[in-house]
């Protein structure tokens, strides 16, 4: 996870376009929400554990602000309780899908920064627009409505999905620290500046070889879907 990517003319706090969506009704909002197919895995595992009926729309936990009224509703029924460690599926369904599932239940609404993902609820959890979701989730490369998101539309990137090549990344890495003044970065944040720089300007590297390494990683992605729905189906 990288980020947050903001456009220079935004002159307010990076968290600021979450809390401004924050109503009495919307108490939770996220970059970017998934539309979980009934289908999927972790439909089927979260059905399993906690009886609720999908659709499982819910907001994705990269970055998010919570309301003061929904952190309460939370806190009493013990959503902040969880006795144990968890491991990675356990914390996408016992965590990032029942933290919008409770507030759902209660009637609280959801919203993410994305276009057309403004505002969903209970009884309208489906995106208005059918579009080309990877299994629900748009942080894939060409997976929001045939396009892949920029960093300027969701603040954060996942960048262990392919989404942009590494080049890109840096470019906006760079971009997003050089145009922050000196003082303000940490060394580790003035490192990775000059790191992203130098890869940013780099000579482009052998077209068949990134085509060979964009056939891996789409291989690799496939066989951990594939684990996974293996993992999940013991």
């Amino acid at each position: 996870m990288r980020g947050p990517f903001m456009p220079t003319y935004h002159k307010d706090r990076w968290y600021a376009p979450y809390t401004a969506r924050l109503t009495d009704k919307v108490a939770l909002v996220g970059s970017s929400i998934n539309h979980l197919p009934a289908d999927a895995p972790h439909s089927a595992l979260f059905a399993q554990d906690y009886g609720i009926t999908p659709p499982f729309t819910h907001v994705q936990t990269t970055a998010y602000a919570l309301s003061g009224k929904g952190a309460r509703y939370l806190y009493d029924k013990g959503f902040f309780s969880e006795p144990q460690h968890l491991g990675k599926h356990d914390v996408v369904s016992r965590y990032e899908i029942l933290l919008t599932q409770l507030l759902l239940q209660g009637g609280f609404e959801i919203a993410a920064l994305l276009p057309t993902y403004t505002r969903f609820s209970g009884t309208n959890a489906e995106p208005p627009y059918r579009g080309t979701l990877e299994d629900g989730d748009p942080h894939f490369a060409n997976a929001f409505y045939g396009r892949t998101l920029s960093p300027l539309e969701s603040l954060f990137v996942k960048t262990n999905r392919n989404m942009i090549t590494e080049r890109e990344l840096a470019s906006y890495t760079f971009t997003a620290l050089a145009s922050k003044e000196p003082e303000t970065l940490t060394p580790d944040g003035a490192k990775l500046r000059d790191l992203s720089h130098r890869k940013a300007i780099a000579e482009p590297p052998n077209p068949m070889i990134s085509a060979i390494r964009q056939e891996l990683a789409a291989l690799r992605k496939r066989a951990r879907k594939l684990r996974k729905r293996l993992r999940l189906a013991k």
